[in-house]
Parts: structure tokens; sequence; C-alpha cells
């Protein structure tokens, strides 16, 4: 007789656990949205087109003038003009507009740098030609305008070389340039999924996995850096962060594709720890174990 209870006992343990287990997946799964279409995620990996659309920010000119400026512009593209493996052709990499609200037409370059990455140039009419303002590695996502100047700046640099982090940086234009935040992912994380209603979340464990993809993966070997599985981080307990996707497994563990909030550096990651200001980090975690929260 006392076995048999403790039989119904640990069957009843069971049950309750993995009805838990299903409630907290069941409720993840809830807040997908009927209609997708309607919601405006504002996730960054898919917030902008991957070509910046030159003709929202450019000047028409004619095309006297626009030969004039080019001649003047030339001192500073010996590299380019000259190169003996390089024929791009260097006007389709000009673009012309009033970048710093002076009444004279300036010119973004955008194009080869003359090394592994391109770059984003801005030059400053001047009484002798052009003067560099500043320059972005790699290509822009957005170019805001008010007023004629420069306001905004979102740019993308994928990484060159053997590089393998993408970062997406947000700058905003004075008399400089000021960077104020950037979005890092791993070139290999899976970026599909469902989308959902944003959700805002707590980290409640003491230390919780971020993976390249929705599902727990210890054994797959990454042969580049000899190490097994799809970890690619470690948050730490009361980190926060905004889930964009949802993704379920073969197990019916439901995954969130999240970005984090800003922090210095990850745990156990393979995250560059070269940030210049401190970064939102994207990839997958479990939405079982974090809270929710309003802010």
């Amino acid at each position: 007789m006392q076995k048999t209870i403790y039989i119904l006992f640990f069957i009843i343990l069971f049950a309750c656990q993995n009805n838990s287990n299903k409630e907290n997946d069941s409720n993840s799964e809830s807040i997908k949205a009927k209609d997708t279409s309607l919601i405006d995620s504002n996730f960054i990996v898919d917030k902008y087109e991957k070509e910046f659309d030159w003709s929202k920010i450019e000047t028409e000119i004619n095309e006297t003038e626009k030969s004039r400026l080019i001649e003047l512009l030339k001192t500073h593209f010996d590299y380019f003009l000259n190169s003996e493996f390089y024929k791009d052709d260097f006007a389709e990499k000009l673009h012309f507009a009033d970048i710093n609200n002076d009444n004279k037409i300036d010119v973004i370059f955008n194009g080869w740098s003359g090394g592994e990455p391109d770059i984003i140039r801005f030059f400053i009419q001047s009484e002798n030609g052009f003067d560099k303002w500043f320059e972005i590695l790699q290509t822009p996502l957005e170019i805001r305008i008010t007023n004629n100047r420069i306001d905004e700046i979102i740019a993308i640099d994928n990484g060159c070389c053997d590089a393998y982090q993408v970062t997406i940086s947000k700058y905003k234009v004075s008399d400089k340039l000021n960077l104020i935040s950037q979005t890092s992912h791993i070139d290999w994380t899976d970026m599909n999924g469902t989308i959902i209603e944003p959700v805002k979340f707590e980290i409640i464990n003491d230390t919780y996995f971020i993976r390249d993809s929705p599902k727990i993966d210890n054994e797959t070997e990454n042969e580049r850096f000899e190490t097994k599985g799809n970890s690619i981080g470690e948050f730490l307990k009361g980190q926060k962060g905004t889930a964009y996707k949802s993704s379920t497994d073969s197990t019916g563990r439901v995954w969130w594709l999240m970005e984090s909030e800003p922090l210095d550096s990850l745990q156990n990651s393979y995250f560059y720890n070269e940030n210049r200001i401190k970064t939102s980090f994207i990839g997958w975690i479990s939405s079982r174990y974090v809270k929710r929260i309003n802010n």
C-alpha cells in the first residue's frame, strides 16, 4: 500500500512539473499576433532596408556642376582613381546634398576605403574645394537630414577579412560625430522566427545561455573555434531585454529571438570585447525562466 502511495505521489509531481513547463510555453505562444503585418516590432535587424535609398537625401544638380564638383573631390581619392585592380566608376559612389546647412552642395562617398572594408566619407564644400568632415565604416542603413543638415546616421558594419560579428551603430551629428548606441550579433545567428508583439523580460536564473539558434545544442562541433554547441554567450541574473520573434523546437520549448539592453560585455561569449560604448546583443533564449516586465 505504501509503495502504491509513493508511485502516485511521483506521478502527480511529474504531471505538475510538466504542466508548469507547458503553461510557460503556452503563455509564450499566446503573445503571437493574429496578424503579424500589424506589428511594428522595431527589431533593428529587420527595421531597415538592406540598401539605403540615396534618392531620399540627394539634391539634383546639372551634369556640368556635378563634373566640376567631382574634379574638386578627386584630390582625396588618389588611391581609388589610380588603383591597378579596382575599376568601379568613381562618380557612382558619390552622392550630392547640402549636409551642413550652408547652402552649398556637399558630397557623401560610399565605397572602397582602400583596404578591405567599404567606408562612408562626408565632405564639406569649402573655398578651396572639399574638406573631409568625418567617416564611418562600412554601409549606411539610414541617413536623416533635417533643415539641410545631417542629424542622424545608422550604419552597419558586417566586418571584413575573417570577422564574424555584425554591428549596427547609431550616431547623432552636431559639429562632430557622436556614437549613441550599437547592437551586435554573430553573423551565423538564425534570424528566422514568428514575429510577436515585443515582450520586455528580465532573466531570473543566475546564468542564462544565449544561443545562435532556437534549440538546446551542446554537441554540434564548431570547427572554427574548436568548441561544441550553439551557446554564444551567457546573461547574468537581472539582465533585461526585448523579444521580437519566437520559435518552437521539437520538444515544445518556446524560444525568443531577443535584443538585450546595453551592457559592457557578455560572459563566456563569442562577441568581441572591443566596444566603444555599452552594447546590445542579439540571440535566442528560452522563454521559460524569465519574467515579463513593464519597463
